[in-house]
């Protein structure tokens, strides 16, 4: 196998995971989120510069939860290895 399909099915394989394991993602708050209520700072919050595209792990304009999770991990999953691959091809360069 070629090095072009080996990436195309360790990406294929890594979509499966991601639509797979999202169905286990968790409604309860995330570390960060927890600390900040049990400490009682967690209604100081301040309105964020730049809103994420993606807040709480879901697209709002897809209706159907499960479906937005899924695509929200897609979209994280192919932002990083995009940044990452970007990021090899300007450090190789030098």
């Amino acid at each position: 196998m070629n090095k072009s399909k080996k990436i195309i099915v360790l990406l294929v394989v890594i979509f499966i995971l991601a639509t797979v394991l999202s169905f286990f993602s968790s409604s309860l708050p995330d570390g960060l989120e927890f600390v900040a209520e049990k400490l009682g700072f967690a209604e100081k919050e301040t309105q964020a510069i730049v809103n994420s595209p993606a807040p709480d792990y879901s697209f709002g304009f897809i209706k159907d939860g499960t479906i937005s999770k899924i695509a929200a991990s897609i979209a994280g999953i192919t932002a990083v290895l995009l940044a990452g691959w970007g990021l090899e091809k300007l450090l190789r360069k030098k």
